[in-house]
């Protein structure tokens, strides 16, 4: 399944937060040199959900007028589906295009049509992979040939879900936990989530945010008792 995105929305950058700045610049400086004529192809490489499609959400919101972007949600099984639109601006960003091939007989045909409309099109593509399938990819088709852009991702930190979240309060108003003390008194923590990856025989971890309901209320609550005892001195 493919999901064609359209470019109406300003809103603020996040790069910057989340420790991408400059990745940012790098994808940037590339499509700049796209507007002069030359022509680099972009791969944002990460492990999963280690934040590449973060990354050029920033990109599309930075290239609002004259960026298209499609999403792979799923394996895509249809050559016709790696067809531009009519209407695809000249910057094409491509979330998840480790969905365009399956390891069996016959499983390559959508990559080989996807690989021919990246060389034979006059746009910058802008795409994500994970980091599994693109070192396999490379290796077998020699992906640096078609995009020579390389950019892989760091994980996450957890000082860059603090800030993310952060930024939406007051200072003072939000105080994580430091790693000493009990998870029941933290606010906000990350906890590592064990994901198998059965055809790779291994085990990742990924940091996981997670946010204690409990003690959430319990601010709340509190709050809402300052706030009426503070009515009260008013009156």
């Amino acid at each position: 399944m493919v999901k064609i995105h359209s470019n109406d929305s300003d809103k603020m950058v996040l790069g910057e937060v989340l420790g991408l700045r400059d990745s940012i610049g790098e994808i940037q400086e590339a499509i700049a040199d796209f507007d002069v004529g030359k022509r680099l192809n972009v791969a944002i490489i990460a492990e999963p959900l280690g934040g590449k499609t973060t990354l050029i959400n920033e990109i599309e919101k930075l290239n609002i007028s004259r960026a298209t972007k499609i999403t792979f949600s799923g394996i895509v099984r249809d050559k016709r589906e790696t067809s531009l639109p009519e209407d695809a601006k000249r910057v094409v960003i491509l979330d998840n295009c480790h969905f365009l091939y399956m390891r069996k007989p016959g499983g390559f045909d959508v990559f080989y049509e996807f690989l021919n409309m990246v060389s034979s099109q006059d746009r910058i593509f802008i795409t994500t992979w994970n980091t599994f399938s693109w070192k396999y990819l490379n290796e077998v088709f020699r992906l640096d040939k078609y995009f020579p852009v390389l950019i892989s991702v760091p994980p996450f930190k957890k000082e860059n879900f603090e800030d993310l979240l952060l930024r939406k309060y007051e200072e003072g108003e939000i105080i994580f936990g430091n790693d000493e003390e009990a998870k029941e008194e933290a606010l906000v923590y990350i906890e590592d989530y064990p994901l198998e990856l059965a055809s790779l025989g291994r085990k990742i971890y990924l940091p996981i945010l997670r946010i204690n309901l409990s003690y959430l209320k319990k601010c709340i609550l509190n709050r809402k008792e300052k706030e009426k005892k503070g009515r009260k001195r008013n009156c």
